[in-house]
Order: structure tokens, then sequence, then C-alpha cells
């Protein structure tokens, strides 16, 4: 019996003895193993190059292309070529349902020299500002188009009669990759144009902090809010209806007066703000602002916190 048990044990030895080497041999990397936003090591091309730079510098991975994959994956009974293709879906989300009636399509940028030009740019207006917001990946493109399903139909997304959409977004934010337009020379000629992404980057990141990290921000409005978060009428508050005041509106604490029945609604408020923090230094809001304290108080407390959540490099 003990001889049956030690040849056992050498035979078991051997088995895994070779699925060891078996495991050693086939060192191919799979699909799961690549990097698919970073430039192949076979890659030695111009644009391959730019993009590494560009995540030595930045921190982050940079595409001109949504397509991360396309591979010839065999063929099918009829000779047809099957293709192994992955995209850099800018409609998946962690939670809640996919845009299943939306999608978008790009005009890349195939010039090299355009593209090192687009990149100097994004990197210089917008890249090196963002911070801990930097997303995983970037995709540079002339232009993107929204499309939306109508009946089984696809249709540039021109919204409605009543509310008119720009099917030519100049950016959108993904889960993993963050894609920006350069709308062919606008984001050349245009001096506040990745500034305005920038705002609503961030305009986006605050609106998913909790609620806690605004309460000192907004407890110097809080007399012109209600028990139940309705904004007060300017009238109920001792001011005229349907007259701008913006001596009045920054003397409350809000960053000018929206007019109508309120000096400001819903979430407007708070993102005048977001965009004074990403367009004006303290010094510049002290002097514009000299005679409203309230106003240069709420400034800084909302720049301090871009600063403290996100590492939003500021004026």
């Amino acid at each position: 019996m003990k001889k049956y048990y030690i040849i056992t044990a050498i035979a078991l030895v051997g088995l895994l003895f070779v699925t060891a080497c078996g495991e050693e041999e086939d060192t191919t990397p799979s699909e799961y193993e690549q990097n698919l936003y970073y430039p192949a090591d076979s890659d030695h091309s111009q644009t391959a190059q730019l993009r590494r730079q560009f995540k030595d510098e930045i921190g982050c991975y940079l595409l001109f292309n949504d397509t991360l994959k396309h591979e010839q994956n065999g063929t099918d009974t009829y000779g047809n070529i099957l293709w192994n293709t992955q995209l850099v879906n800018l409609t998946y989300q962690f939670i809640g349902s996919p845009q299943k009636n939306i999608k978008y399509t790009f005009d890349y940028l195939k010039d090299y020299d355009l593209q090192v030009k687009a990149t100097t740019l994004l990197k210089e207006k917008l890249a090196l500002r963002l911070g801990k917001a930097l997303p995983y990946s970037i995709l540079l493109v002339d232009n993107i188009m929204e499309w939306t399903n109508k009946n089984g139909v696809w249709e540039p997304n021109t919204g409605t009669t009543y509310s008119p959409r720009d099917p030519y977004p100049k950016f959108l934010l993904g889960t993993r990759c963050y894609a920006f337009a350069i709308h062919g020379n606008e984001a050349f000629e245009n001096d506040s144009y990745f500034n305005d992404i920038l705002v609503s980057i961030v305009i986006d990141k605050i609106g998913n902090l909790p609620s806690s990290k605004l309460e000192k921000f907004l407890s110097y409005v809080a007399q012109c809010w209600d028990a139940n978060g309705n904004p007060i009428q300017k009238s109920q508050l001792g001011y005229d209806d349907y007259v701008t005041n913006d001596d009045a509106a920054r003397t409350l604490g809000f960053w000018q007066d929206r007019g109508y029945y309120y000096f400001d609604y819903g979430n407007e408020d708070r993102d005048h703000y977001i965009e004074a923090v990403l367009t004006y230094s303290v010094a510049e809001v002290e002097q514009m602002m000299a005679g409203y304290p309230i106003v240069i108080e709420r400034f800084k407390i909302m720049r301090q916190l871009i600063i403290d959540e996100f590492g939003i490099k500021l004026k």
C-alpha cells in the first residue's frame, strides 16, 4: 500500500510539472492584459509618440480615434471576414440605463501637424488645469455629432421646436473617457473655448458631491429660500419683480440678478460662482465686487472647495 501511495504522489508531481511548463510556454498576453488605450510597442508612428508623450506629461491616455481595437477574427461559414472590434463607449454608465436612443460619431484629426497643434492647446488650456478631475483618457477630435433614433431612423439630434439643440457638442463626459472637439478653428480663435468646457466639467463634478459639502456656501443666502427649498419671490424680500437689480442681489450674496421673480433659481447661483472661480483670481473679484463682502466670501469658499475636492489649477 505504501508503494502505491508513493507512485501516485510521483504521478501527481509530474502532472503539475507538465502543467506548469505548459503555462510558462504560452507567454502571449491576452486582450485583457493589453492596454488598448496606449499605443502598441510596435507602433513607431509620429502620432503614437505624441500620445506617449501626452501620457508621460499629463498622466492620462490620449486618443485620436474611438476605435480601440479592430482585428480580423476569422471568417463565417460564407467566407465573410469576422472582426473583433472594441470602441470607446461614451454612453456607457456604471449606474442607470444606457442611452439606447443616442449615439455619437466623430470627425477625426488625421493630419499630424493638426494633432500636435490641438494637443498643445488642450494641454495648455485644459488638461494641465484639471488636477484630480483628469479623466482616464481623452479623445481629441475635430467634431462630435450627436444622433437620436426616431422611429428606427438615426437623425442629427437638433432637439425640438421648443427646445432646439446643437447636434455638434463641444465635449462629452464618459465614464472612462472625455471627448473634446476643436470645431475647426473655433478652439484656436476663441480664447474662452476650453475654459467654458472646464466650467461644465466642474459643474458636473460638484453636482455629484454630497450636499453637506455645499452647506457653508449655501448658508449665506439661506434666507432667500423657503423651508421646502424653493426660492422666495423678490417682492416677498422687499424688491421689485421683473426689475434687474444686481446691487440688491450682490448685497444679499448672489453673483448677479437673474431677473424675473427671483434673484436666482435652482443651481444657477452655484453655477455662477463656479464659472467665476474658474475665470477670475481672488484679487480680480475683490476689485470687481468691492462693497459686496458676502459675494467675496462666497467666492473664496467655492474656490477652496474646488481646490480641495478636485485640485483644479486656478488663477
